[in-house]
Parts: C-alpha cells; sequence; structure tokens
C-alpha cells in the first residue's frame, strides 16, 4: 500500500503503478482528497489517493483445458453475441474502482438560485401595443408613452438600490466556490456616485493579504468592472481593514495637521497606494480651501502636499 500525492487524479495514478510495479488497471485506490484548483491559486489542493495492487483472485484465469483446445475452438466459445443498439446493456464499470459518493453542497443551490434571478431579470418583458384610435387620441397616446419611457429610463439609471442590489448578486455569483468561510457579500449605497461592499465571515481577513496585496487586486478588479458597466465608485470593506487604515492615518495626519496650520504647507511621509488616497481624502476634507495633491519623489514613491493655491 502506498499514499500517492499528486496536482491531479490521473497524475496520481501513473504515480501508484509506476510505485507498485504494475499498470495502471491493476491498480485499486481510494480516493482521500479531491483535487481542487482554488481562486487565484487560493485554496488550491492536491489530489491524495491510497493505492494498492488488485487482489489476484479479481484477474479472471483461462482454465488449463481451455488453452489445450485448438485455438479456433477457444475463439468459438469465448465468443459473446453483441446486443443491438436499442437492447445494448450498460456496460459495467469497472470493479476495482471506489469512487466517492457525491454530497450536496449547499452553495450550489445558492448559486442556482441566483443564476435563476439573474436569468428571469434579463428575460424579455411584452410590451403591449395600444389599441387603434383617432389621429388625436393616438397622438395623446404617443406623447404619453414617450413620457413614461423618459420617466423610467431616468429612474433606472438613478436607481442605486436596485443597482447595489444587482451587483451584490453579480459578487456572491463570482464569490460562490472560494474555499474560505465567508458571509454573505453585502452591497449598499455608501453616497450618491459610491457603493459601499462589504466582506464579512470566519476566513474573510485571508482576503487581505501581506501589506493589503490581496486587498489591492480586489478593489481594483471591483472597482474596474462596476465603474466600467454602472458608472459608480466603489468603497471596499473587509473585515474592518478600510475602517483600521483610516484610524491608522487620522492618527499619523493629526501632527501633520497643526504643522500645516501653522506654517500654512506642509506635505506626508511616502504612502501606499490605499493609504496615500485615505490621507488625501482627508486632508481636502480638513483643507477644503487649500490645494492638496499627489506628488512623487525620485524612487517613484507618492506622498500628499498641501499648500496655498496660486492667486
Amino acid at each position: 500500500m502506498v499514499k500517492i500525492e499528486a496536482p491531479t487524479l490521473e497524475e496520481a495514478l501513473i504515480l501508484a503503478a509506476k510505485e507498485l510495479s504494475c499498470s495502471v488497471a491493476d491498480v485499486e485506490y481510494e480516493i482521500i482528497e479531491q483535487p481542487k484548483k482554488g481562486f487565484w491559486g487560493i485554496g488550491k489542493k492536491a489530489a491524495k489517493i491510497v493505492a494498492t495492487i488488485a487482489p489476484v483472485s479479481a484477474i479472471p484465469v483461462i482454465p488449463e483445458r481451455e488453452i489445450r483446445r485448438p485455438l479456433r475452438e477457444h475463439r468459438e466459445r469465448q465468443e459473446v453475441i453483441r446486443p443491438s443498439c436499442e437492447t445494448r446493456a450498460e456496460p459495467k464499470r469497472f470493479p476495482l474502482e471506489r469512487r466517492p459518493k457525491e454530497r450536496e453542497n449547499p452553495r450550489e443551490k445558492e448559486r442556482d438560485a441566483l443564476m435563476a434571478s439573474r436569468e428571469s431579470s434579463l428575460a424579455p418583458k411584452e410590451i403591449e401595443s395600444p389599441p387603434m384610435s383617432t389621429p388625436s387620441a393616438s397622438l395623446a397616446t404617443s406623447k404619453r408613452v414617450d413620457a413614461l419611457i423618459d420617466s423610467n429610463f431616468f429612474k433606472e439609471k438613478n436607481d442605486i438600490d436596485r443597482i447595489a442590489q444587482e451587483v451584490e448578486d453579480e459578487i456572491n455569483l463570482l464569490f460562490l466556490n472560494l474555499p474560505f468561510k465567508i458571509e454573505r457579500i453585502r452591497v449598499r449605497p455608501f453616497d450618491e456616485t459610491t457603493l459601499f461592499i462589504e466582506f464579512k465571515g470566519e476566513d474573510s481577513a485571508l482576503l487581505i493579504g501581506k501589506e493589503g496585496y490581496r486587498y489591492k487586486a480586489l478593489s481594483y478588479l471591483l472597482f474596474n468592472w462596476v465603474n466600467s458597466k454602472y458608472g459608480f465608485m466603489i468603497r471596499l470593506e473587509i473585515a474592518e481593514f478600510l475602517k483600521n487604515q483610516e484610524e491608522m492615518i487620522r492618527n499619523y495626519l493629526s501632527p501633520v495637521i497643526e504643522n500645516i496650520k501653522k506654517f500654512g504647507r506642509g506635505q506626508t511621509r511616502p504612502l501606499d497606494g490605499v493609504l496615500a488616497h485615505i490621507a488625501l481624502k482627508q486632508l481636502r476634507e480638513e483643507f477644503p480651501d487649500k490645494y492638496v495633491s499627489f506628488r512623487l519623489n525620485s524612487d517613484n514613491e507618492r506622498y500628499v502636499i498641501v499648500n496655498d493655491f496660486n492667486k
């Protein structure tokens, strides 16, 4: 008996056959863990099996008297009448293969429900044509229809609550197969131009990554999708990461703000991407009458400067 681990089940069977010095058909195995591709390389798992050589009794043996018979007679006795296409029975499964029982995945039901609701929302709706009438009545009806279409168009365009719900369903469908324990992702309006996206759950902090590199990648992905499709900005919160970063920058900027009030100008130290944007926002709120912008130093690092406007 050998324990094999490989990226796929096929590779694991080949390695097991090499270890046991037999063909793949003679390997009897049991799957300990199914392989998983993961998401962006996160949660990737290899296939694990325990393999042995199939017992000798399981391999059919031709009796000696059958071997000594003439080859032609032996072939006639071994010939099997094949059934027609209409009555052909299902082929027997390989007796040595142990297939794991499929388990019901509750997240698959949620995914099917989201897909069904999305398809129903995208289904075209029939529009009843107005009945034939006099020219004046038709003109009045046409104006009312045009006004109704215009009002519905602008109402849908500005319906941020409906868009937030649509984005929430899409994001949950996207992250449904993640191998992490996360709660349902929530999306709600933050202001007139921004959607607030929140991740919570036992494993949600794993989406932040070292020094926030996964947070930045996820924020970039979601922003490019939501902004290009709906025209909204996003505010991404994962396990209160953004809240903690804002509090840290607020504490750091406290003496910087005092110096700016005293001397009329100032600047921050070089800041990373997310922190730089947070500092820029807080300084603009603190000094609405001053010029607040980004600058790059010789090492291409970003920092924020505060100065008076040129008159």
